[in-house]
């Protein structure tokens, strides 16, 4: 019995230090903690809406993230952020943000990295959060980028009132953490 015990911690130890994945989506491996954030939970969106891929909710104390893996049904989606494909997404998802929050103000309309050799799009907005019960002031981060045949999108959201710059380290932290992922 006391080596069946030390046989289940032994195992209990060596999972802990095993990288842990949601699911390999679009190709990608994404783990249940990245850049200190905790994976809340994955949804499937093509049962009810093709095309939408797959959305991770991640979050962290006083910020959360979404990241959209989809394709909207097309082929041949180009890597990265130079083509005509990828700069009219990012008009759509910066213009669907403005629609969802009327009151948005874009902070930065379009800022262009290279992250981890991963070139990733930005636009930062601050709005009011609309959901119910909440009215404060956030920031709001959008990325994009497009790897292994789909379009990555990162929505990175906080507190305006508790983290007064847009620049807030842990949500660069998270692209940073994501970036390398998308490297590989």
């Amino acid at each position: 019995m006391k080596r069946l015990w030390q046989l289940l911690i032994l195992s209990w130890v060596v999972l802990m230090y095993l990288p842990a994945h949601a699911d390999v989506i679009g190709g990608i491996n994404f783990p249940h903690t990245l850049g200190g954030f905790e994976l809340k939970t994955v949804i499937d969106n093509e049962k009810s809406m093709p095309g939408l891929g797959t959305t991770l909710l991640y979050g962290t104390p006083g910020v959360k993230v979404a990241v959209y893996v989809y394709d909207h049904s097309q082929r041949n989606i180009p890597e990265g952020i130079d083509s005509t494909v990828i700069r009219n997404e990012f008009a759509v998802a910066r213009d669907h943000v403005q629609q969802v929050n009327p009151d948005a103000q874009i902070l930065v309309r379009e800022e262009r990295f290279l992250v981890a050799g991963v070139p990733i799009l930005q636009s930062v907005f601050q709005h009011t959060d609309t959901r119910p019960g909440s009215r404060e002031t956030v920031f709001s981060h959008l990325y994009l980028t497009a790897r292994k045949g789909n379009f990555v999108k990162v929505r990175a959201t906080y507190s305006a009132t508790g983290r007064p710059e847009p620049g807030y380290r842990i949500q660069v932290q998270f692209i940073e953490a994501l970036c390398q992922i998308l490297a590989k």
